[in-house]
């Protein structure tokens, strides 16, 4: 079962055998990618998919770190995944609340926007009316919403106890 706190590779596949779950990557260091070479963008991307893929889960989805990427960087992304995920912060670089994460026509599937679902809102952060308003407005404008949870930096066990790292 591996450390406390963290998940084994057995854990991780029951989730995803659930069908609850559906496992993206965050890259291998959780490097803001939009600040480093194409080089180290592609052994991010390629490395995080190969890590995941090799415990049995597929991965279709980047959810770039700091919600950033360069718009010359998305042949790389489009190599390894269908998607890629935008941030999702409830707040602007000023805390002003962020509305605009409502995806509409048309969409682009390298720049999808989110709505981070955490277990800690409460009134100040927005909480749940927060996530409320989102749906209501992706309702109201005949868009889509992708309610996602970030887990950062996860230590995962193989079943001969190695750890392994990635964010997911």
């Amino acid at each position: 079962e591996g450390k406390k706190g963290w998940m084994s590779v057995e854990q991780v596949k029951a989730l995803y055998d659930s069908g609850l779950v559906t496992f993206a990557s965050h890259t291998q260091n959780h490097v803001k990618l939009s600040d480093v070479n194409r080089e180290t963008v592609e052994a991010e991307l390629k490395n995080s998919k190969e890590q995941i893929e090799s415990w049995g889960v597929p991965c279709e989805v980047m959810v770039y770190p700091n919600g950033a990427i360069n718009d010359a960087d998305l042949d790389i992304v489009h190599k390894y995944f269908p998607f890629g995920f935008l941030a999702s912060g409830q707040y602007d670089d000023n805390n002003i609340p962020n509305t605009n994460r409502v995806n509409t026509s048309p969409i682009s599937t390298y720049k999808l926007m989110r709505v981070d679902v955490r277990g800690d809102y409460t009134e100040e952060n927005g909480g749940i009316a927060y996530v409320k308003g989102q749906i209501d407005d992706a309702i109201a404008k005949n868009g889509l919403l992708v309610l996602m949870s970030h887990v950062g930096s996860t230590v995962i066990y193989d079943e001969n106890g190695n750890a392994t790292n990635t964010y997911l």
